[in-house]
């Protein structure tokens, strides 16, 4: 899903309440924490469809995966720029 113009305002005066939320909902609400919200100009990861990308790790022990970890990009609608979060999420 792009993302709206506008939140790069939002993001660089540090009002990233809006863009939470909306983070929240474009990942159907999977993210149990979103933080280090930034634009970037290059995406990294896997492409994952919509103008989106995935970098993750898998996090686990000898009994098995635990949580996931990573950056996700999110493209800007009209721009060559990307919403880049780090998130956690449990397994």
């Amino acid at each position: 899903m792009e993302a709206p113009q506008h939140f790069i305002k939002l993001i660089e005066k540090g009002e990233l309440v809006e863009v939470d939320d909306w983070l929240v909902e474009a990942s159907d609400g999977d993210c149990d924490v979103i933080n280090n919200v930034r634009i970037e100009t290059k995406p990294r990861g896997e492409y994952q469809g919509y103008g989106e990308y995935c970098l993750q790790r898998e996090l686990a022990t000898e009994c098995g995966c635990y949580a996931y970890e990573g950056t996700y990009y999110h493209k800007i609608k009209g721009q060559e720029k990307y919403i880049a979060y780090d998130y956690y999420l449990d397994a």
